[in-house]
């Protein structure tokens, strides 16, 4: 009894640890909302960027649900969403990456964590969650845009923690 009792409080203790992340970084800086840039269809979305100030505020604090990464920002939810309709990159090969505000489930807003990478299946594509350090956004350019890219090298810009 002991026994079940002790795997029963380590499985739940994994799986509340992995249900909710109070900030999601690499090494350039935390996942963040980037409130003041508006993004996607009728610029209802905002664009994300990693921002090297890890300030904890609600524009980079993100919970992990059924596949779907959500934040609270500004009093509404927005999931991690990869805008299909926004080709970005080296020959157009990658799409930006937005927080939406309608967390509708579909496959452009599903991401797993593999090997440090998050990442998304669209369009019969396989993509990882990247920082673009060739696009300068945010505030005085001190963040880099997020984008979804289909070469998934596992590189430094690909690294994400979930803290």
């Amino acid at each position: 009894m002991k026994k079940l009792l002790f795997i029963f409080l380590m499985l739940s203790s994994l799986f509340i640890s992995s249900a909710y992340a109070a900030a999601i970084s690499t090494a350039s800086g935390c996942l963040d909302i980037n409130m003041s840039e508006p993004a996607g269809e009728g610029k209802q979305g905002r664009n994300m960027i990693t921002w090297p100030n890890c300030h904890g505020g609600g524009n980079q604090n993100w919970s992990v649900s059924g596949g779907k990464v959500i934040s609270k920002a500004g009093g509404k939810t927005w999931c991690l969403d990869i805008n299909l309709s926004s080709p970005t990159g080296q020959g157009n090969q990658g799409f930006n990456v937005i927080a939406w505000p309608r967390c509708h489930g579909g496959t452009n807003q599903m991401w797993t964590l593999t090997d440090n990478k998050l990442v998304n299946k669209s369009n019969g594509k396989t993509y990882c969650l990247d920082v673009n350090r060739s696009d300068k956004r945010g505030h005085n350019n001190a963040g880099f845009n997020i984008i979804a890219w289909p070469n998934c090298h596992g590189g430094g810009n690909q690294k994400w923690e979930i803290k």
